[in-house]
C-alpha cells in the first residue's frame, strides 16, 4: 500500500529565517551606541566644576594677583598672634565676594607647617575649591585628591577631584 502523506491545500508555509549575521550587527550597533552615549557622559564635567572652573577664569582675567596678595599679607600680618583665624565677611574684597556669585563658604588664615596663607572656600557639601594666597615662595599642601593650578608664584588654585 502505497501511503501518501495528507497536504493542506492551498496553504504553504514559509518560514523566514532572521540571518545570524543581522542579530550580531544590530547587537554590536547597540554595544558601540551605548558605549559611545557612556564616553559622552563621562567627557562632560558636572555643572559645579564648570561653575569652578569659570570663576577661576574671571579671577585671571579681572584680578590682578599682586593686589589680592598685598591684601593677603596684609591679613595674614593682622592675625600673626594666631596659629590660624576665620577672616569676617566684611574684610573680604568685594571682587572675592563676587567671584562664584555669592562670598566663599569660608575664608581664613591657615597655617601650614611653617607657611601661613589665606585660603577662600567655596563649594556646597560634596565638592569644594578654593583659592590659597601666600608669598611668592609658597606653596599649597599636596592631596592626591585636588587638582591644583598655580595662577602666579603664590597664589594657587585648586578643587576637589570628582
Amino acid at each position: 500500500m502505497n501511503e501518501v502523506p495528507t497536504t493542506n491545500c492551498g496553504t504553504s508555509e514559509v518560514k523566514r529565517h532572521i540571518p545570524w549575521t543581522w542579530i550580531i550587527l544590530l547587537l554590536a550597533a547597540a554595544i558601540i551606541a551605548g558605549i559611545s552615549r557612556f564616553q559622552l557622559w563621562l567627557s562632560t564635567p558636572p555643572e559645579d566644576v564648570v561653575q569652578a572652573n569659570e570663576g577661576f577664569k574671571k579671577a585671571k582675567e579681572t584680578i590682578n594677583p599682586e593686589e589680592l596678595r598685598a591684601w593677603a599679607l596684609e591679613e595674614i600680618q593682622k592675625y600673626s598672634a594666631t596659629n590660624e583665624a576665620n577672616i569676617p565677611n566684611s574684610e573680604i574684597p568685594g571682587y572675592i565676594k563676587s567671584l562664584f556669585g555669592g562670598p566663599p563658604e569660608d575664608a581664613g588664615v591657615v597655617k601650614n607647617g611653617d607657611q601661613r596663607f589665606i585660603e577662600f572656600i567655596w563649594g556646597g557639601p560634596i565638592f569644594h575649591w578654593y583659592i590659597d594666597i601666600g608669598s611668592t615662595n609658597f606653596t599649597p599642601p599636596i592631596d592626591s585628591k585636588i587638582t591644583t593650578i598655580k595662577w602666579v608664584s603664590g597664589i594657587y588654585f585648586s578643587r576637589e577631584d570628582k
